[in-house]
């Protein structure tokens, strides 16, 4: 009985999750939402499976928001990667890393602040934002692996993108869906099975 109600919950959950989808910070939400909600679904799912607990759950839940706005509207909100902080914080405080995820989330932002001063906003500020966050709740190696997937991905899918005459070599493409991508398989990595 307490898997059914399990699943009630969460399904209660991905509704409400709908009904906010204007708090979302994305300024048309109804392009983003019917997809969002499936994919949060199905990953809910799939990571009850695995025995991922709730704070898991909540990284790859805004994990997907923030990658499908940054799709739409070439934004991050910062009330995302706010919550993701504060997340990071709250993990943090329960088991005694902070070192780590201090340092860690400082060495990723200076890194990820130089590329947007270098590229003059190329990259954007929000991914900025949003790898200091995954930085701070992955910790060292995870997030080093995630950035590296991250980075790997969307180079490969840029080529493809580019063999396939769909941008040109001055297009911008979102980098917040490769972060999220990052975020996930560097979670996968800390989390045993």
């Amino acid at each position: 009985m307490s898997g059914v109600f399990q699943w009630v919950l969460w399904l209660l959950g991905i509704g409400l999750l709908g009904a906010l989808s204007p708090w979302w910070g994305a300024t048309r939400p109804r392009n983003i939402v019917g997809p969002t909600l499936l994919a949060i679904a199905v990953l809910s799912g799939i990571a009850k499976r695995i025995g991922f607990g709730w704070p898991d759950l909540v990284f790859l839940v805004v994990l997907i928001i923030v990658a499908a706005i940054d799709v739409d509207e070439r934004i991050i909100p910062n009330r995302w990667v706010v919550g993701l902080l504060a997340l990071g914080i709250y993990l943090h405080s329960l088991e005694g890393h902070w070192l780590n995820a201090a340092l860690t989330a400082g060495g990723t932002g200076l890194f990820f602040g130089l590329a947007h001063v270098l590229t003059r906003g190329g990259l954007g500020f929000g991914d900025v934002k949003l790898a200091l966050a995954e930085a701070w709740i992955l910790g060292y190696p995870a997030i080093v692996l995630g950035l590296t997937v991250g980075l790997i991905t969307a180079a490969v899918v840029s080529l493809g993108l580019l063999a396939f005459r769909r941008v040109t070599v001055k297009s911008t493409i979102p980098f917040g869906p490769f972060l999220a991508v990052g975020g996930m398989v560097g979670l996968l990595a800390i989390r045993p099975f």
